[in-house]
């Protein structure tokens, strides 16, 4: 039964097939969503795109659009492709992208689920120099917040988050070299000091904001009384 599963899946050829890091990644990913497909239990089937970012042989960013409506596969697609991306990450030089499309079963049409995964990522202090980075500014203004924490208490929380927060935007112009635009930031803190929420809204590369988002969504903050809704604006401006 598991066979037969696994043979109803598709996967497109990577963008670099001479990229032997893509192919083995390609190979892996194909096999965890057959997997994860196959014990879920779906009933039917459905197309799942998956978008992965790299830097400097870290995993950054994960994210991916299910059609299954299967929350079993979601999380075990989360739980696996980390480390089946592995090969591919590690040999990431500077920025990389990977966007992977599957086709499972009899394809049924379903709203579309995006699901962002959670990542470990590595402390500042343990990533690569950032002096081979493009210059670039990230900056915080028209800073709100609503709850028990006040706005001095978060603009100091997210000023220690500003350098690695900023990194994302660096990173991103080994690419787009004179990338500049504007965001919204939405957040929410819960009571426990725990994000439950991180949107950043207006930027052209999700990248960029995926990124971003997996540092904020990571953040410790102050414990309070309830939670604090907190929403500012961030520039992107290229140069020092």
């Amino acid at each position: 039964m598991i066979g037969a599963m696994l043979a109803g899946v598709l996967i497109a050829s990577p963008a670099s097939a001479d990229d032997e890091a893509k192919e083995a990644a390609s190979s892996r990913l194909n096999s965890v969503v057959g997997s994860c497909f196959a014990s879920s239990g779906s009933i039917g089937g459905g197309r799942v795109e998956l978008d992965a970012q790299a830097f400097d042989g870290e995993l950054v960013s994960l994210m991916f659009t299910s059609e299954l409506g299967n929350t079993e596969f979601s999380d075990c697609l989360c739980r696996r492709a980390v480390g089946a991306l592995g090969i591919w990450s590690s040999q990431v030089e500077g920025g990389g992208l990977l966007s992977l499309p599957f086709v499972l079963g009899s394809v049924v049409s379903t709203d579309p689920e995006q699901r962002e995964c959670y990542l470990e990522l590595a402390a500042p202090e343990e990533v690569k120099e950032e002096a081979i980075l493009p210059a670039g500014q990230l900056t915080l203004s028209k800073l709100k917040a609503n709850g028990f924490l006040t706005d001095e208490v978060v603009s100091a929380t997210l000023a220690s988050a500003h350098d690695p927060l900023e990194r994302c935007y660096r990173a991103d112009l080994i690419r787009w070299p004179e990338y500049a635009d504007s965001a919204k930031l939405e957040m929410y803190v819960a009571a426990d000091g725990s994000v439950s929420v991180a949107r950043i809204d207006g930027l052209t590369y999700n990248s960029i904001s995926n990124c971003q988002i997996q540092h904020l969504l990571q953040m410790s903050w102050p414990t309070a009384e309830d939670g604090t809704t907190i929403t500012a604006k961030l520039a992107y401006t290229v140069g020092e």
